[in-house]
């Protein structure tokens, strides 16, 4: 079995609304951190060549990072921040961070990958992005 390390710094995220519990419209910025992906392959070899690849990841890490502006909140959706660890900011903004860590027990996230070997014969993650707003949270890794 091989061990990578991965480390992306250009992920998508979607339906953050949904995870943090506010109306979809309100305007939510995020700001991520780089993603580290653990992962290996194991490699199954015949005489006459591989016969498979299977690719396990291990982990997806990162802290993601949200802001929302004050002046444009409703108050709902503004108590529902500061009561999910936001904190207010000069009061012009809500902060708060978001930290994901698959390898901890019971994660709730679910890690769908779908990679194939390049046309040159490579093997690597070069995409990622964070789902919130699908039935459980997903991170699909391309």
């Amino acid at each position: 079995m091989n061990n990578f390390t991965s480390i992306l710094n250009d992920v998508s995220v979607y339906g953050l609304y949904k995870y943090l519990g506010v109306s979809k419209d309100c305007d939510l910025d995020y700001y991520k951190s780089d993603v580290t992906i653990e992962w290996s392959v194991e490699i199954e070899a015949r005489s006459w060549g591989i016969k498979s690849a299977d690719i396990s990841i291990q982990s997806v890490k990162t802290s993601l990072e949200w802001a929302a502006y004050i002046d444009v909140l409703s108050d709902n959706d503004k108590a529902i921040l500061l009561a999910a660890g936001g904190t207010e900011y000069l009061n012009q903004t809500i902060n708060g961070v978001i930290e994901i860590d698959t390898s901890s027990f019971g994660s709730e996230w679910e890690v769908k990958t779908d990679l194939d070997f390049h046309p040159d014969g490579s093997l690597c993650i070069s995409d990622c992005d964070i789902e919130f707003d699908a039935v459980k949270p997903t991170i699909n890794i391309s």
